[in-house]
């Protein structure tokens, strides 16, 4: 894996959120922790914007001088691996971070950055199958999702959904009600960063079973509800609409 340096723009202003950013990095952040890079191809200012989060809050961008990075996310088979490098601060009665320095990684293994596995112990070796099982059951849908919502909406909100799309999609997959298991999936939620032929290939694949399809188009549905209209949600119900047509045509799905 290559890795290479920057750093958090913006930190100086409050977050959408109204988080105080240099105050928050300061009190929530160290060395080694991990944040999540969110494509912002909407972005009025810059179409290759890459927001900088940590826990869903908005910490800052990375700098545009740094436009690979953009590129990078936008590129089908990149997937990027973020983490605190360096963090300078000041202020002795309110202190806040004046810098934080990170470090990209170009990770090869897709799957493998996104599962999170708890454990590499070999005796955890029957939970991370599990954990595998899961996320090949559930990640068509939640490419579709989080396509349908993009980070920059009501973050408790999508959350919510997205859990209960995951808890009722393993339910039908044969999986016990198992909390962590949730956790560990809607962590890959939130590191997706789903471009428009990923999810092309998601609703493709999620239309040839009747009981998923159904269960991704209620769930895409309360995403609508609470996030308001957007393109990508435009996009998104014209394609499983679509796809729906198309399976139906062909008799009945599986």
């Amino acid at each position: 894996m290559r890795s290479y340096p920057s750093w958090i723009a913006g930190l100086r202003y409050r977050g959408p959120d109204g988080i105080n950013r240099g105050s928050y990095c300061a009190h929530n952040l160290k060395v080694g922790t991990r944040l999540d890079l969110i494509a912002e191809p909407d972005n009025p200012h810059d179409d290759h914007a890459v927001a900088v989060k940590h826990h869903g809050h908005h910490l800052g961008y990375i700098p545009a001088r740094h436009s690979w990075i953009g590129d990078a996310l936008i590129d089908e088979d990149a997937v990027l691996a973020c983490d605190v490098d360096k963090i300078e601060t000041v202020g002795w009665i309110f202190h806040r971070a004046s810098f934080v320095g990170l470090l990209v990684t170009i990770v090869k293994d897709r799957q493998l950055a996104k599962t999170r596995m708890l454990s590499s112990r070999p005796e955890d070796a029957p939970r991370r199958k599990l954990e595998e099982k899961a996320r090949d059951a559930c990640l068509d849908g939640l490419r579709v999702l989080d396509y349908i919502a993009p980070p920059n909406h009501s973050f408790s909100s999508e959350m919510n959904i997205e859990a209960s799309y995951v808890e009722a999609r393993l339910a039908m997959s044969g999986f016990d009600h198992d909390p962590a298991l949730v956790d560990t999936l809607i962590g890959i939620a939130q590191g997706l960063v789903v471009r428009k032929p990923s999810f092309v290939r998601a609703v493709n694949a999620i239309a040839a079973h009747d009981e998923h399809y159904n269960l991704v188009c209620e769930a895409a549905k309360q995403l609508v509800e609470v996030s308001g209209p957007n393109q990508f949600q435009s996009e998104a119900l014209s394609r499983l609409l679509a796809a729906r047509n198309k399976f139906s045509a062909k008799g009945p799905r599986k």
